[in-house]
């Protein structure tokens, strides 16, 4: 089963969640700017030749880099079109 939150449901959900922890009444409605979810996500690097070309193992892949890959920190904003779903069994 399909469990699907829009923007107003998550904007309620935060809310309800300041509530309950924080004792904070808070409208999200009011807010200036839309919240905002963190998240990493990994880059990989990959293995180069001198002259610049990527290595390939013996099936023809890219060799990953794993000393020179890294994460690194993006953000998506929360805005009124956005969803967020899950599925439950």
């Amino acid at each position: 089963m399909e469990i699907k939150l829009n923007s107003w449901d998550m904007n309620e959900a935060i809310q309800d969640y300041l509530k309950k922890k924080f004792s904070l009444d808070v409208d999200m409605n009011d807010l200036s700017d839309y919240p905002c979810i963190e998240y990493t996500e990994y880059q990989f690097a990959y293995k180069k030749h001198k002259n610049g070309k990527l290595k390939k193992c013996k099936d023809g892949y890219s060799i990953v880099d794993h000393e020179n890959s890294k994460h690194e920190t993006k953000y998506a904003e929360l805005g009124d079109g956005c969803s967020i779903s899950f599925y439950l069994d």
